[in-house]
């Protein structure tokens, strides 16, 4: 469930005199990351939603192989199908998806679709897990069209983004709020939180960790939910 809208003026006088372009860093650092070299990886993906009707909750355990041929499910059991972040619903094991893991697998490759109209705001020196770190804060591109921004109400983001020394990120936090307008007389609100932890792998970026929160309201009934992947290497 990897997200955008109105920058601060005073933050984009800042950028021209930062030290460096870390956001420049980190996309060449993961356009250097091709994800040809074939890696086996079990995928554990558990969500909960919450409605005014109770409570769903699903799990799911699915082995997958990522390489020249493309992902490949070999295993794959628990709840309903696992789409990744933007993938495909109910593959059957042995057959092939581009998408289904691509977030697990090669959180490069979504990491840069979704810095292509970042802005950077911050970049400076910092640490994580007790280890120095750049740490990047970012503003995203909700990329709307005019229909779609007269229904926007107010949108707020904080995007913060912590690189290793080879400029490839070890960690992400993201938070957006949205308020918009639904009909003619509703409104709606909802809250998201990212957290994800990634790790080099070969030639490629593993999403080894990722959270999302949900919470909202929409015409005046509340909903929320919360998704957390873990993907860990096999032999």
């Amino acid at each position: 469930m990897r997200p955008r809208l109105i920058v601060p003026c005073l933050a984009l006088f800042c950028v021209p005199v930062l030290r460096a372009d870390g956001l420049s860093d980190l996309r060449a650092a993961l356009k250097a990351l091709p994800a040809h070299e074939t890696v086996r990886a079990k995928v554990e993906h558990d969500s909960l939603e919450r409605e005014e009707n109770g409570v769903t909750r699903s799990h799911r355990v699915t082995l997958v192989e990522d390489g020249p041929e493309g992902v490949k499910i070999l295993e794959d059991t628990g709840g309903p199908a696992h789409a990744g972040r933007g993938g495909e619903h109910g593959k059957v094991p042995g057959t092939d998806t581009t998408e289904g893991f691509r977030g697990e697998l090669r959180a490069q490759e979504e990491l840069l679709e979704m810095l292509e109209k970042a802005r950077l705001l911050e970049d400076r020196m910092d640490s994580f897990d007790g280890k120095p770190a750049r740490r990047l804060r970012l503003a995203l591109n909700l990329d709307l069209d005019k229909e779609a921004q007269g229904y926007i109400k107010r949108f707020d983001q904080d995007l913060v983004v912590w690189l290793d020394p080879q400029n490839l990120p070890l960690a992400l936090d993201l938070k957006m709020e949205v308020r918009a307008r639904a009909m003619l007389f509703f409104s709606v609100r909802t809250g998201i939180r990212v957290h994800e932890r990634f790790q080099r792998c070969k030639d490629r970026l593993l999403t080894a960790e990722a959270r999302t929160e949900v919470e909202g309201v929409a015409v005046g009934k509340a909903f929320g939910g919360t998704e957390t992947t873990r993907c860990s290497l096999v032999p």
